[in-house]
């Protein structure tokens, strides 16, 4: 019954995102920038992905913005109003996503290098500004904290679960130098992945195509020349100081490179941003045809960096067998089936893979009635026995759709029906047996 908020939790998340990073990016590198970034990220299938799935790593990018967006104002003006509200979010981010201090110790190394060359000068009052930050974060982050000391396991078990250091590759590594290439070489797959060689989550179906498109990876390329020249500047120098932080993310982690660098987005995007709006700027500076010329230059730009993304994942995307398989086409096929029949058929579900309170089923045939036959999840493992009382349906997916034929003999008389999609795929076959007494009504 929570799946609707989730869902719009979810996308609000999203919207958020975009217009934080518009807000943190105007404070941080004007109005050119903010624009056209905003404009990539809101077109990025990599965000679009996460804030339509109903996941928590979408909840990282609004705490990471508003960060930045009150540091930065902090560091404009100069009130210690700013920079608690920029430690409020900090510390708010702390809830969001186990992945959310990866950025955290970026900001710390940003921090860390303004104070030892822009702020060197004025380093006192710099690090009054910084402890304001912290010590506002550490007071939000305090509940989570006192959790994680009285419940370790729970919390630190995820990152040691999913830490590299438990992966195959890094134990049979011998020597620093064996784990030191392991890890450079899972950098390496995690790039290739984002802009040439993709590899589908199997637990979100992110990179199912390359997140990185080549006009997008163009843009990018130029932009990073630019932001490196313009590095003396302490937004891009924090701006390029957290991406690379966040960017190595993916060799410290065993899967889930695309979730656990979400934050990488904003950036990118603005990164990619900057030759558009350098040339949008120029041409405002001299003529209005030229202007003109360069605001659709920049058109042309988003527009096909949107294109290929939102073509491909609006498409392509949702026939490949990564996306079918992980957000479970047959289970959601078969719970709009039984939707068909009325609400006091039992229905016996079987599949090991899911229960029949899978969310779902809940989402889509909330008021089924029905139990678990499968191995995995029932007592009555593998029973094909029926309540002849009451009308019943039987489901069968994955490996049990062959049970069909072996019900349909033991039980004649019933509707059997076989569900396949457009390509010819069988999703699931059921059987509609009637009550004792009764016709078969057709659903």
């Amino acid at each position: 019954q929570f799946a609707p908020l989730q869902i719009a939790a979810s996308t609000l998340l999203g919207i958020a995102s975009v217009s934080l990073s518009y807000l943190a990016f105007r404070v941080m590198f004007g109005r050119s920038i903010a624009i056209v970034s905003t404009l990539l990220l809101a077109v990025s299938a990599w965000h679009l992905h996460y804030s339509r799935i109903a996941f928590v790593p979408i909840g990282w990018l609004p705490a990471q913005m508003a960060t930045l967006l009150f540091l930065f104002l902090g560091l404009r003006y100069g009130s210690p109003v700013w920079f608690a509200l920029s430690g409020a979010a900090l510390g708010a981010g702390m809830y969001t996503y186990q992945a959310f201090p990866i950025f955290v110790l970026g900001l710390g190394m940003a921090l860390l290098w303004l104070a030892a060359t822009y702020y060197r000068h004025r380093l006192r009052l710099f690090a009054s500004w910084v402890f304001m930050m912290l010590g506002v974060a550490l007071l939000v982050a305090l509940p989570l904290g006192a959790f994680a000391g009285s419940h370790p396991d729970v919390f630190l078990g995820r990152y040691r679960r999913y830490s590299v250091a438990e992966s195959p590759g890094y134990k049979a590594a011998d020597g620093l130098f064996e784990r030191a290439r392991y890890l450079t070489a899972r950098e390496g797959e995690y790039i290739r992945a984002l802009v040439s060689d993709p590899i589908p989550d199997a637990v979100d179906a992110a990179g199912v195509f390359p997140l990185l498109n080549p006009v997008a990876l163009g843009l990018l390329v130029a932009g990073l020349a630019i932001a490196l020249w313009r590095a003396r500047s302490p937004p891009y120098a924090a701006a390029l100081i957290i991406t690379i932080v966040i960017g190595i993310g993916p060799a410290l982690v065993s899967e889930g490179f695309y979730r656990r660098t979400l934050g990488l987005t904003p950036f990118l995007a603005a990164i990619a941003a900057l030759p558009l709006s350098v040339l949008w700027d120029e041409a405002r500076k001299r003529s209005l045809r030229l202007t003109a010329a360069a605001t659709l230059i920049v058109a042309l730009a988003v527009g096909s960096v949107a294109a290929i993304d939102l073509g491909r994942y609006f498409t392509s995307y949702t026939d490949h067998p990564s996306a079918r398989w992980v957000y479970g086409v047959e289970m959601a096929e078969a719970s709009r089936y039984v939707t068909r029949f009325p609400k006091d058929t039992s229905v016996y579900f079987y599949r090991s893979r899911w229960s029949f309170d899978y969310g779902v089923r809940q989402f889509l045939a909330p008021d089924a009635r029905g139990e678990d036959r499968s191995t995995k999840f029932s007592d009555h493992a593998d029973s094909l026995s029926a309540d002849r009382s009451r009308d019943v349906l039987y489901v069968f997916l994955g490996e049990y759709a062959d049970q069909l034929d072996v019900v349909q003999q033991l039980y004649p008389g019933g509707r059997p029906f076989r569900a396949v999609d457009d390509t010819g795929t069988l999703l699931f076959t059921s059987y509609f047996l009637p009550r004792a007494g009764t016709g078969v009504p057709v659903p």
